[in-house]
């Protein structure tokens, strides 16, 4: 059980660069996360999302330290959010069958009947996960390679498939970059903390910028505008 959860979590970490941050449904609201300042990773934020919630989607989103001077493209969170729905009851299945039905199994007089429901539940539940990226993959944005990448993971690794949701939205492409999402998506209040975040890390890139790079200017007109917005 032991090595079930600690492959879980290991699985469910994400490594983040300094300009990047998790954009989360929580509700009908929205929240933004960033990893750990430290320890660094290969240069890299450690990220670990709630481990009881692995239903929930997670987008991993961008920002410029200078400012985003790409053309504004806005994405449909709404829709994006509510794409793997079908995943959320394999994946519940697949967290009963791994940490209710096994321990029972382990510890208590059911033994063996009950240790096989567990393998029963569990790999039913990955195949009908499959099955939905199998048919759903231009809708997810995912190639036949990576399905396949994914079965094989899964089958052979089941904890892994707890994070089947998380995995394809943390993968996604999107044109929105951070800032402009979280002030669209998040009201007054959460904003204002969510840019308080984002003003920590900005002010802390232009420390470490040289005194009169043009690099370091574009960081300073951008906090002025983060500062008013």
């Amino acid at each position: 059980m032991m090595l079930i959860v600690s492959l879980y979590l290991y699985d469910s970490l994400v490594l983040l660069y300094c300009n990047e941050g998790i954009l989360i449904p929580a509700g009908r609201k929205w929240k933004i996360q960033f990893g750990l300042r430290e320890p660094r990773i290969l240069g890299k934020e450690l990220y670990l999302p709630a481990p009881h919630i692995p239903h929930r989607p997670l987008f991993r989103l961008t920002w410029q330290f200078e400012g985003d001077t790409r053309p504004a493209k806005t994405e449909d969170w709404e829709a994006i959010r509510d794409a793997p729905w079908a995943l959320v009851l394999p994946v519940w299945s697949m967290a009963t069958a791994l940490f209710l039905l096994l321990p029972l199994g382990f510890f208590t007089t059911l033994g063996h009947g009950m240790l096989l429901a567990a393998i029963s539940l569990l790999y039913v539940s990955i195949a009908a996960a499959l099955g939905y990226l199998w048919r759903h993959r231009s809708d997810l944005r995912l190639t036949g390679r990576q399905v396949a990448k994914f079965a094989f993971e899964y089958l052979i690794c089941p904890p892994f498939a707890l994070n089947v949701i998380r995995t394809i939205s943390a993968g996604r492409k999107f044109g929105e970059d951070l800032v402009s999402a979280a002030r669209r998506t998040q009201d007054a209040g959460q904003w204002a903390a969510t840019r308080d975040q984002l003003l920590r890390r900005l002010d802390e890139e232009i420390e470490l910028e040289e005194a009169g790079s043009q690099r370091g200017a574009g960081m300073r007109t951008h906090r002025l505008q983060l500062m008013e917005q």
